[in-house]
């Protein structure tokens, strides 16, 4: 799927952080030292990171494929399911498909934000799983899209539209009045350990 193209800059980034921490390692065994150098050059590595954090937000949304910021993600697609797994950073999905069958996003350290806006459901009943462990989760709908949210979180507030839930241990129900009976039907699941849900 072009969503989920590679990206030589993550590989890249991977790359230089492995070698950093093997460059401490083994200045901490004392194999090699480079202690005057790292802390003369230092600022331009910050200096460096500062510069490609600015050059990948210029160029973002371009172009209609996945870009990556340092670990966050933009992705517009067609696909009719996605699935996409990220670990640090925010993730952003923008279907805009005219069968959407629903599919899996999870983030562990981030902002998961989907923007259903544009979206045609496939025949049937549709489930799109949403899972974050540290963050938040922001869904962008319609109402009149036949649709069922179930958000729940073990610490922080759920707001879908109008109502609000909030406190430990929170499990909430939502869904629009064409839901029932509908022959195309969306039900989207979030879940969240530690943050806040937001559908509108």
């Amino acid at each position: 799927m072009a969503m989920y193209r590679s990206n030589r800059n993550a590989l890249y980034l991977g790359g230089a952080l492995i070698a950093l921490g093997v460059l401490f390692l083994l200045n901490n065994a004392r194999i090699i030292r480079f202690d005057f150098i790292f802390a003369h050059f230092w600022p331009l590595l910050l200096i460096a990171i500062g510069v490609l954090v600015i050059y990948k937000s210029y160029h973002r949304g371009r172009s209609p494929v996945v870009h990556s910021t340092l670990g966050d993600r933009s992705a517009y697609t067609a696909d009719d399911a996605v699935d996409v797994s990220h670990t640090f950073g925010d993730l952003r999905v923008f279907p805009d498909s005219q069968a959407f069958k629903g599919g899996k996003l999870q983030t562990t350290f981030g902002e998961l934000h989907v923007d259903l806006s544009r979206i045609k459901l496939s025949k049937g009943k549709n489930v799109l799983n949403l899972n974050v462990t540290f963050g938040e989760i922001v869904v962008v709908l319609s109402r009149e899209l036949p649709v069922r949210v179930t958000a729940s979180n073990v610490g922080g507030d759920i707001r879908i539209f109008e109502q609000k839930w909030d406190g430990l241990n929170q499990r909430a129900v939502w869904q629009s009045k064409v839901y029932d009976g509908a022959a195309s039907a969306l039900d989207i699941v979030c879940t969240i350990v530690f943050g806040d849900i937001k559908v509108w």
